[in-house]
């Protein structure tokens, strides 16, 4: 890949994960939460929020070769006072790094020792450095924050068909298959070191398995009220949920739950699993494919992976 497209796509990561980190503070945060002191840092989140953006145009003034100016937090008293400055500022970036070739990336500017390919990296990890910052400031306010891993921008960038996702369920699937068939059935209700059996982790599964068909099946992101729950606590309701049903009774559900999704999987088409808006109140930034990723073809890898660890063969 030419440097180009890697430097265009890491500051691109920047400006996206500022955007939703932008109108992550318009919802969620108060104009004095916002202005808060805090003891950490900068001080306010204002004062990260600033500081974040005057970085990043100061970085890209001078790799520009143009006059450098600043910017003082007491101007920005309220969020929308600021708003227009770290969009503009996000556009500017994205402007300028869009128009440069490879030999422009290598060009040492005037008044820098950096090349403008080092610099404009420097602006992605400044940017990811604080956003970490700001995030840690909201917990601490018991504001909910997000994840920003790269990869996850990048996984949300993709675009996946259809053939692929059948094709992971069903090699994952047939893996996970390939071990519990293994495993004798007398052995498949025995408690494990963690307390919970073989048939346990065949229910655990089914619950997520029935959960993306019941999204498939009403193109809507709602399900169990589960879901707002700790993930350990969901899995222990799971877990007794299924505790006392019979091991025939959870390994016809298994694989009738499993039918179902490769059923609904099959409905779709390339559009629904990438385009967010098919899926009513899909979360900011995700995408189905990658939604159902999480809950079936790595999930059964996990699993498939923990039990083969454990060897329990006939």
């Amino acid at each position: 890949m030419p440097a180009q497209n890697i430097i265009r796509t890491l500051v691109e990561y920047h400006v996206a994960s500022n955007r939703r980190l932008w109108d992550h503070l318009m919802e969620h945060v108060t104009d004095e939460q916002f202005t808060q002191a805090l003891g950490f840092s900068r001080g306010s989140i204002r004062n990260q929020v600033v500081h974040l953006a005057a970085t990043d145009r100061y970085w890209l003034h001078d790799i520009q070769e143009k006059p450098v100016t600043g910017l003082e937090p007491g101007d920005y008293p309220t969020r929308a006072s600021f708003s227009a400055i770290w969009e503009g500022i996000g556009r500017a970036l994205l402007e300028y790094v869009r128009s440069l070739t490879d030999a422009d990336l290598e060009v040492v500017p005037n008044g820098l020792l950096e090349t403008r390919w080092a610099a404009l990296v420097h602006i992605a990890n400044h940017g990811t450095d604080h956003r970490a910052q700001i995030l840690s400031m909201l917990h601490g306010m018991g504001v909910p924050t997000f994840a920003q891993d790269f990869s996850d921008y990048l996984r949300g960038q993709r675009w996946v068909s259809k053939g692929d996702v059948l094709g992971l369920v069903k090699l994952r699937r047939a893996g996970w298959r390939q071990v519990l068939e293994s495993i004798p059935r007398e052995r498949m209700v025995e408690p494990m070191s963690g307390g919970e059996s073989i048939k346990d982790i065949v229910a655990h599964l089914t619950w997520y398995d029935r959960e993306m068909v019941g999204l498939l099946t009403n193109r809507r992101l709602a399900g169990s009220e589960w879901w707002d729950l700790p993930l350990d606590e969901r899995n222990q309701r799971i877990f007794e949920q299924y505790r006392d049903q019979p091991l025939d009774v959870v390994l016809q559900e298994h694989d009738e739950v499993y039918r179902a999704l490769i059923a609904q999987i099959e409905r779709l088409d390339d559009e629904d699993l990438n385009d967010p808006s098919r899926i009513s109140d899909m979360l900011p930034g995700w995408k189905l494919w990658a939604l159902l990723e999480g809950n079936t073809w790595i999930h059964y890898l996990e699993h498939t992976e923990g039990v083969r660890a454990l060897r329990i063969e006939n």
